[in-house]
Formats: C-alpha cells, sequence, structure tokens
C-alpha cells in the first residue's frame, strides 16, 4: 500500500509541478498533495509502530528465556548445595565413626576425633 500512496504522491507532486502558484487548480492540486503526502506519512508511522511493536516482543520473549534459564540454573544449584549439605556431614562423620571403631582392634581410640566423637556419645551423667 506504501507503494501506491508514494507513488501516487509523486504524480501529484508532479501535477504540482507543472501548475504555476497563481493558476485555479494550484490550491487544489496542493491540497491533494497534502491530502496524500500526510497518509504516506501516517502509513509510515504505522509501519514504524508495528516494526516496534515486532521488535518488542521479540525482545520480551528473549528476556522470558533468559530468566527461565537463569531460574532453572538457581533451582539446580539450590538442589544441588542441599545435598552437598546434607551428604557431606554425613560422610564425614561416617569415616570418623569407621576410624573409631578401630579401636576394637587395638583396644583404645587410635585418633583425637574419634575420642572427642565417642566421648562426646557416651558421656556420663552424674547429678
Amino acid at each position: 500500500m506504501n507503494d501506491r500512496l508514494k507513488a501516487e504522491l509523486d504524480e501529484e507532486f508532479d501535477k504540482l509541478n507543472a501548475l504555476d502558484p497563481s493558476d485555479e487548480g494550484y490550491k487544489e492540486a496542493t491540497e491533494r498533495f497534502t491530502k496524500v503526502y500526510s497518509l504516506y506519512l501516517e502509513g509510515e508511522k504505522n509501519q514504524a509502530e508495528a516494526e516496534f511493536k515486532k521488535l518488542q516482543i521479540q525482545n520480551d520473549e528473549l528476556m522470558k528465556k533468559a530468566q527461565l534459564s537463569e531460574t532453572k540454573k538457581d533451582r539446580w544449584w539450590k538442589v544441588g548445595l542441599g545435598v552437598v549439605s546434607l551428604v557431606l556431614p554425613l560422610a564425614i562423620q561416617t569415616v570418623w565413626y569407621k576410624m573409631g571403631m578401630k579401636f576394637e582392634e587395638t583396644g583404645s581410640f587410635s585418633s583425637a576425633c574419634s575420642r572427642s566423637i565417642f566421648g562426646n556419645l557416651f558421656k556420663n551423667k552424674t547429678k
């Protein structure tokens, strides 16, 4: 549609150039040229707005995808840290208990860590 308006605008401009400002049809030709030009400008404006909205929608979609990706990463990090914070202390305690259980072979606690663990477990509470 813009091409047709542009062609008509060129035609009206040529007609306007062919007329002398003192001619009778000059005022009508100027009004027609002004109307066609305003329609052309309106079409250009609408086309630019449509393109802007299209780019804005694409940008919004990209932002949503990026946020979703970040949310997924954050969730996996939280789950991973939760698992590590649960498993790591249990693993360390298990190793300490295994080290502490060697006392059955030798008859005594073999390390200071196991002594403190078992010392806290089997405290005698006297009143």
